[in-house]
């Protein structure tokens, strides 16, 4: 959505599914205990936990204003920035237990909802983001305090 006559700022939308994934090391996991999520070691000679991750899907729905503008003809060179709507749902945590896969816990008092803040760059085709969260990962009290937080480049096509 165009807001000025040059069309250089303007506001744009969009949809995005996917999952992310939390590794931990050392034979750690997360796992549910008492109704509260925690990071816990496994118990030797018992359950040696190795790959252990967080796993959780997502729908995000973007709105950024944007600022564009072309170089000679060419580009464009783009900022954008705002808010982004996060649906989370399926959490799990997995891990290999003694060689074999398992899932650990569903659950985990993960928080259904969250707000982003997104932050884009680019020029032509190629860009990089930067996303922040600012609502914990878990429930309150019911988790550790995780904010995630992501930077990567991006391929527009």
């Amino acid at each position: 959505l165009t807001l000025s006559r040059d069309r250089q700022w303007g506001i744009t939308t969009g949809l995005g599914w996917g999952y992310r994934s939390f590794r931990l090391g050392n034979s750690y996991a997360f796992r549910q205990i008492d109704g509260v999520t925690g990071i816990v070691p496994g118990v030797p000679d018992e359950e040696v936990y190795t790959k252990s991750r967080l796993r959780y899907f997502y729908f995000r729905i973007p709105l950024s204003i944007e600022w564009q503008t072309r170089l000679n003809g060419k580009g464009p060179l783009f900022f954008a920035v705002g808010p982004e709507a996060e649906i989370r749902h399926g959490f799990r945590s997995k891990a290999k237990v003694n060689g074999s896969k398992k899932t650990i816990d569903k659950g985990l008092n993960g928080r259904p909802l969250g707000i982003n803040l997104l932050a884009q760059a680019g020029y032509a085709d190629l860009g990089v983001y930067m996303r922040y969260s600012t609502y914990g990962l878990f429930e309150k009290n019911k988790g550790p305090e995780l904010y995630p937080f992501s930077f990567g480049v991006c391929w527009y096509w």
